[in-house]
């Protein structure tokens, strides 16, 4: 699905995690692959509502420091 999305070329991908419960060593790298395709067109890609074990999963991995994490509130701290 990723491979079709990013071949449209968007500016920006919004995936929203507030459904996942868990991620795995698989998740996390496609994450990273698609972060990194995206930033090689200048495009962004955005975590939405992630759980607080999927907060922390993203915190521990530093993806937090990588991708772009927003909530309903607004961006995370």
């Amino acid at each position: 699905m990723f491979d079709r999305l990013l071949a449209l070329r968007p500016a920006q991908v919004v995936l929203d995690l507030s459904d996942c419960r868990h991620l795995d060593a698989a998740a996390i790298g496609l994450l990273l692959d698609v972060h990194r395709r995206l930033a090689r067109a200048d495009a962004t890609l955005t975590v939405r509502d992630p759980n607080p074990r999927v907060r922390r999963i993203l915190h521990i991995t530093r993806l937090d420091q990588v991708l772009s994490i927003v909530s309903e509130e607004g961006p995370a701290a």
